[in-house]
């Protein structure tokens, strides 16, 4: 398998398409889709703006929950924010999601060199790593926060690339790569008794998101294989995800 990173969509200067590319946004676009999946949403529509998000919400019936934030906040008028503990089965179970975020939902939208679309977070990633590992190619492809790498997401891209490794012969394809993947097993050894949230709270996300009053999504990001549900993109602008199980 030959693997890029890409630590910022900005930063994207890939030679070729992918196979598949994975997103994530840990705080909190990919970890709530996860979550709403795992509480058996029926889809969900990844959209840049809010405009096409009420557009889109309004094709189906029952109308869509419109979902998402902007600078972290709940979106006025809309139906949830973007705190994975909104997403209950007795709210999305069977519902279709229109949701647009910050930065995740802008993530996605870089990722149209790849022909498969996988979301990753830390909720579901043993189902994220065996998800690609059958693929020749790869791009991972981290939000960041307001333009600027932000940590949560490169140690789940370090996580990813280090069990890929331990899997399957692997060839790192950029520096971004390596980064990610040292920053994920340094991280570990030197903050052996320091909790994934805790570490949350240190990075630029994560500031954000205590600042905002969201301390609580920390925990909720930071729990490890709560679920083997892997949301996969089923079309193309806007981009409409499924789960694969």
């Amino acid at each position: 398998m030959k693997v890029w990173c890409s630590l910022l969509p900005s930063l994207i200067d890939v030679p070729r398409s992918f196979d598949v590319a994975v997103v994530i946004d840990v705080l909190r676009a990919t970890s709530v889709i996860t979550t709403a999946f795992a509480a058996n949403a029926r889809d969900v529509t990844t959209c840049l703006d809010t405009a096409d998000a009420v557009r889109l919400g309004q094709q189906v019936a029952p109308r869509s929950l419109l979902c998402g934030e902007r600078k972290c906040k709940p979106i006025e008028g809309f139906d949830l924010g973007n705190s994975p503990s909104e997403y209950t089965e007795q709210v999305v179970s069977g519902r279709s999601l229109v949701m647009t975020t910050t930065n995740g939902t802008r993530a996605i939208a870089a990722a149209n060199d790849a022909s498969e679309i996988v979301l990753g977070s830390f909720l579901n990633l043993t189902a994220i790593v065996g998800f690609v590992s059958r693929y020749p190619t790869l791009h991972v492809i981290c939000a960041g926060t307001d333009g600027q790498i932000t940590g949560e997401d490169v140690l789940l891209a370090g996580a990813i690339l280090s069990r890929l490794t331990d899997l399957s012969s692997v060839t790192f394809e950029n520096d971004s790569c390596a980064l990610a993947k040292h920053y994920w097993l340094g991280t570990n050894e030197g903050e052996q008794n320091v909790s994934l949230a805790s570490r949350f709270a240190s990075t630029l996300g994560g500031r954000n998101l205590v600042n905002a009053g969201f301390e609580s999504d920390l925990s909720c990001c930071a729990a490890i294989d709560v679920t083997g549900v892997v949301p996969r993109c089923v079309a193309r602008d806007p981009y409409r995800f499924i789960a694969d199980r």
